[in-house]
C-alpha cells in the first residue's frame, strides 16, 4: 500500500493493473496508461442553523466544513471543447487511455468539479471520525501509546 494521491495507473500486457489504487473497472485496456486528469471535490459542511454557533453567521450562507473528499478519475476530454474552455466531466465519455508502447505525444486536459453538500448530522467535534474509521492500521497507535507508557515508567524508576 502506498501513500499519497494517485496520479494514474498502468495495465500491463496480461491485463493486470500495476497500481493497487485502481478505482474503476473502466481502466482495463491492455498495455495502457491511465492518467487521472479529473478530480471530484465534495465539500461537506454543517450549516449551523440549529446550533448555538450558527447565530454568529447572521443569516449569511455558510457554516463549518466537516469533510472534504477527493476522488480522482480519468476522462477522455474532447480536445476541441477543451480549447474553447468547455470541459465536460461526463463519466460516459470513458477514461483517457495512453498506449504503453513507443513514444506518445499526448495533450492532457485537467479538470475538476466542486460539490457543496450540507451534512448537519455530523457534529463539529466528530468531524475526524470518518478518517479514523477508514484507517486500516489502528494497532500501530496502540503500540505507540504502550511504548510511551513503558518509557515513562522506566524513566520514573530511574529518577526514584
Amino acid at each position: 500500500c502506498s501513500t499519497g494521491f494517485p496520479m494514474g495507473c498502468y495495465v500491463d500486457k496480461k491485463g493486470n493493473p500495476k497500481d493497487a489504487r485502481v478505482i474503476s473497472r473502466d481502466y482495463s485496456t491492455v498495455d495502457s496508461y491511465y492518467v487521472f486528469n479529473h478530480v471530484d471535490i465534495v465539500i461537506s459542511y454543517h450549516d449551523g442553523k440549529e446550533e448555538d454557533w450558527g447565530k454568529y453567521l447572521n443569516g449569511a450562507k455558510g457554516g463549518r466544513i466537516v469533510s472534504v473528499k477527493l476522488t480522482p478519475r480519468s476522462i477522455a476530454h474532447d480536445p476541441a471543447q477543451a480549447k474553447e474552455g468547455k470541459c465536460v466531466s461526463d463519466v460516459a465519455k470513458g477514461p483517457l487511455a495512453i498506449a504503453g508502447e513507443g513514444a506518445v505525444d499526448a495533450e492532457i486536459t485537467y479538470s475538476y468539479t466542486v460539490t457543496f453538500r450540507t451534512q448537519n448530522e455530523v457534529k463539529w467535534s466528530s468531524r475526524w471520525d470518518y478518517i479514523l474509521e477508514s484507517m486500516p492500521h489502528t494497532n500501530i497507535q496502540w503500540f505507540s501509546i504502550l511504548n510511551s507508557l513503558v518509557i515513562v515508567l522506566f524513566l520514573s524508576g530511574m529518577v526514584a
